[in-house]
């Protein structure tokens, strides 16, 4: 009101412009502001939707690492590995064009005595770098890979002598729905000496272990799928 009195009062078809212009500008300023308003207050409302559903129940999910290490002690023994590990896929952050970043990490653990724990080294793990393995756990075989027999120039070499690891095999995790089956991670069995390495009754390395040790990938999606 202020601006239309002050344009009338002056008179004259420039001020009158100007003042338009005015009113129109601050009408804008309005106009943006109550639509990035609305937004935020919406992404707000978002956010805390999202807060409430992943709100966690921490006994449920004591018990269920507690179970899941537990698996991981009765492979590693039925295998007579050194150490197995849990791995599963999740997102970490986008790039600059609003694709996800795909990464890795190792949620459960468990190691002979005197073997190191490598855990808190596997986490946010490029998805790319581990390519191999991914293929292997697709592949769904209990094959013994040895770590040099890999290419001396890979990531996944590299890491894997980091850590000691002679030789491995991977058993896939999926989600299974009634539509698709979701690969969300796999686990990984190791040895880290060569004279652990499994042996028939002749003393021959073997190039693979029993079907059987693949009950575990079953009875760790069955506990994972429960939270």
């Amino acid at each position: 009101m202020f601006l239309s009195i002050m344009v009338l009062a002056v008179g004259g078809t420039g001020w009158f412009k100007l003042g338009e212009a005015v009113v129109y500008f601050l009408l804008g300023i309005s106009a943006a502001g109550i639509t990035w308003l609305t937004k935020f207050l919406a992404e707000r409302s978002a956010q805390k939707k999202k807060d409430k559903k992943h709100t966690f129940d921490f006994n449920k999910i004591d018990a269920i690492d507690v179970r899941l290490v537990e698996l991981l002690s009765e492979l590693r023994t039925e295998t007579s590995s050194c150490r197995a590990r849990i791995f599963r896929f999740h997102n970490g952050g986008e790039y600059f064009d609003g694709e996800e970043v795909k990464r890795m990490s190792c949620t459960h653990e468990s190691v002979t005595t005197g073997v190191s724990h490598e855990i808190r080294e596997c986490q946010g793990i490029l998805c790319n770098q581990e390519i191999y393995l991914i293929e292997q756990a697709m592949k769904d075989t209990t094959s013994l890979i040895a770590v040099e027999a890999l290419d001396d120039r890979s990531y996944i070499r590299s890491r894997l002598e980091s850590q000691n690891v002679k030789a491995f095999v991977v058993l896939p995790l999926y989600k299974k729905t009634r539509s698709v089956e979701l690969l969300i991670g796999f686990i990984r069995i190791e040895y880290t000496a060569n004279h652990l390495l499994p042996k028939d009754e002749d003393g021959n390395l073997l190039t693979t272990l029993p079907d059987s040790v693949k009950k575990f990938s079953r009875l760790v999606e069955g506990e994972i799928l429960k939270d």
